[in-house]
């Protein structure tokens, strides 16, 4: 076998192969026992048909067809194998040659694990942003939403709309006197003063009467989603049918009881602030992450395979339409309220794509470096955590095993990191975080 190995741009490598007459004939005559044994040829018992009858019979064409597929995979793995290749993607191949009494000749185009030049990844200086929980400023806020989320909404005497009303009410809308699709609502809440509404629908409301009709005139916005009423002139007819307004829970030791389990209100506000801390330390750490990642990343010299970012554009495309798809948002309504088709949002998606592949490679180089590996009892102690509410727990944990040894790596590759950086803690405010492409990290 004669290979020609040639390396493309984007840690992709071009090969073409050659194979001697003696294998394809060998091919061939493997091709021939197997399809000998399927096909009836008159005059002969199935499987003696001798193979130059056979081959009138049934034409050439079809053994070469079989012997193709193994001809390919047999000689691409053993020209992988001898050049030191790690193919990360799926191979192209085009068939250049395949004739009786000549090689057989054919080429194949794949993405290859790059070459990792790593960089400096060991005593690397990074700061550590503490955020220090201050009562004025963190917890009594935080007690104060703790209310809003309790209040209760009651209906008041006063008979005419004030901004921050609630208002139960029912409007139609009319264009050109004619009543439009989707334009109209019975017992439909709304905070006045909200923005919830159509821009001078609410302003409106204020100083209306309950159960007083009233005429809300409006033009729809030029940019409103739906065409048919972008920019035109619209007339509401509103009846406002009940004014309620927010009462906030009274602050003691009851509400505390009720909404925390705490005994007084001391100790609501200190475990709201010891949650607070929680939460800050969490995010500090996951702050110093990213710096760490960034600079590793940023330190390594590598070519990015094109194949991979491809599919992370793919996989990262997929996450925001289900993201979507959980609000009731498609991605086509998406991407048309945001006046941009596929290739946009795909070269939208590109740099963080690109951020994600280099992360990976970079960290699973530091991983061989270090000798830093996942045993088999951690990826099944994961996965048993994760399959409590899964019925084909035997499938579930062949689809999950790679994609958590793959996490579990990395989250090691981090821990590492972090160990052996050199972290100074600075208050909040005191230094400025540099921002990545990969907002998702995994």
């Amino acid at each position: 076998m004669k290979v020609h190995v040639e390396r493309r741009p984007g840690s992709r490598v071009f090969m073409e192969v050659e194979v001697e007459e003696s294998l394809v004939e060998e091919a061939l005559d493997k091709a021939y026992r197997k399809l000998v044994k399927q096909v009836n040829v008159p005059g002969f018992r199935r499987g003696k048909t001798p193979r130059r009858i056979f081959e009138l019979h049934v034409g050439k064409e079809l053994l070469y067809s079989e012997a193709l597929e193994g001809l390919i995979a047999d000689n691409y793995r053993a020209a992988v194998r001898d050049n030191d290749l790690e193919p990360i993607g799926s191979p192209e191949f085009d068939v250049e040659q395949l004739e009786e009494d000549k090689p057989f000749k054919f080429t194949v185009e794949v993405d290859v694990r790059p070459e990792v030049a790593l960089g400096e990844y060991k005593d690397l200086t990074v700061d550590k942003v503490v955020t220090r929980i201050d009562d004025a400023k963190h917890v009594e806020p935080a007690i104060e939403r703790l209310l809003e989320e309790h209040a209760e909404l009651v209906v008041i005497e006063r008979t005419e709309v004030q901004e921050g009303d609630f208002v139960i009410m029912d409007f139609e809308g009319y264009i050109d006197g004619q009543p439009f699709p989707g334009g109209a609502a019975k017992g439909f809440m709304l905070e006045v003063g909200s923005g919830t509404l159509i821009p001078g629908f609410e302003d409106q409301l204020i100083g209306v009467q309950v159960n007083g009709e009233t005429d809300v005139n409006l033009v729809f916005p030029e940019d409103y989603p739906a065409e048919e009423l972008a920019g035109k002139d619209v007339v509401f007819k509103v009846v406002v049918k009940e004014i309620k307004e927010k009462r906030l829970p009274e602050l003691n030791d009851e509400f505390a009881k009720d909404v925390a389990d705490c005994d007084s209100v001391e100790e609501l506000r200190k475990q709201v602030r010891l949650g607070m801390e929680r939460v800050a330390e969490d995010e500090a750490e996951k702050d110093l992450r990213r710096q760490l990642e960034t600079l590793v990343v940023e330190n390594a010299k590598l070519e990015t395979p094109e194949g991979l970012v491809e599919g992370e554009l793919d996989r990262l495309i997929a996450i925001l339409a289900n993201d979507l798809a959980r609000r009731g948002i498609s991605l086509e309504y998406y991407m048309e309220s945001a006046g941009i088709d596929m290739n946009r949002l795909r070269s939208d998606f590109r740099e963080r794509a690109e951020w994600n592949v280099r992360r990976d490679f970079v960290l699973y180089s530091i991983a061989e470096n270090e000798g830093i590996q996942v045993a088999e009892e951690e990826i099944e102690t994961m996965i048993e955590g994760m399959l409590r509410a899964e019925s084909d727990r035997d499938e579930a944990r062949a689809e999950w095993w790679g994609t958590v040894g793959d996490v579990l790596l990395k989250s090691k590759v981090m821990d590492f990191l972090v160990e052996n950086a050199q972290v100074k803690e600075v208050e909040e405010g005191e230094a400025a975080t540099e921002e990545t492409p990969a907002e998702e990290t995994e």
